[in-house]
């Protein structure tokens, strides 16, 4: 959820993303969800860097899909002019 609000409701739970990438990389659940840069049409991910943009580090997403469980990518779709 990242910087937006979240409700919590009965039977949900909080852990940090040390835990959740622990969890996903020891295959302890059923579906992974990210966010990615582009996908192509074979399924192929890139996500690493944004040009023009500070980068810490690679990030653990290329671990993550190969983890074995389901993988859904979401992504903001945008034309090359921005809109």
């Amino acid at each position: 959820a990242r910087w937006w609000t979240v409700t919590m409701i009965p039977g949900s739970a909080l852990f940090s993303s040390s835990e959740s990438f622990a969890m996903i990389r020891g295959k302890h659940v059923d579906l992974t969800i990210l966010g990615a840069l582009q996908v192509a049409g074979n399924g192929d991910l890139a996500n690493w860097i944004i040009p023009g943009k500070m980068v810490k580090g690679m990030g653990g997403a290329m671990d993550l899909v190969g983890s074995g469980s389901r993988v859904v990518v979401t992504m903001d779709h945008t034309a090359k002019d921005g809109s």
